[in-house]
């Protein structure tokens, strides 16, 4: 599991690129620490290895509510290599 793990991460680091957050991190992280740190739900993303989408949250400011925001960016693939 921890391979899967390293490899979401690893495809994911990509989008702080994209996206007006330094870290993105999957549902199943989120689920694990939402009620320490807010999030801002970005969208779907598709990723090399994934036969499903995964859905991705920024981390957002110190100091913001911890829902996710009410309007996700659209699906959003990433280039398969």
């Amino acid at each position: 599991m921890t391979g899967d793990t390293v490899n979401v991460a690893f495809r994911l680091e990509p989008l702080t690129k994209i996206f007006p957050y330094p870290i993105i991190v999957s549902e199943e992280t989120v689920r694990l620490v939402r009620a320490r740190y807010p999030f801002a739900l970005i969208g779907t993303v598709g990723l090399t290895g994934r036969s499903k989408p995964v859905t991705v949250y920024g981390l957002k400011p110190a100091g913001t509510r911890s829902r996710p925001s009410p309007r996700p960016h659209p699906h959003v693939p990433v280039a398969r290599q």
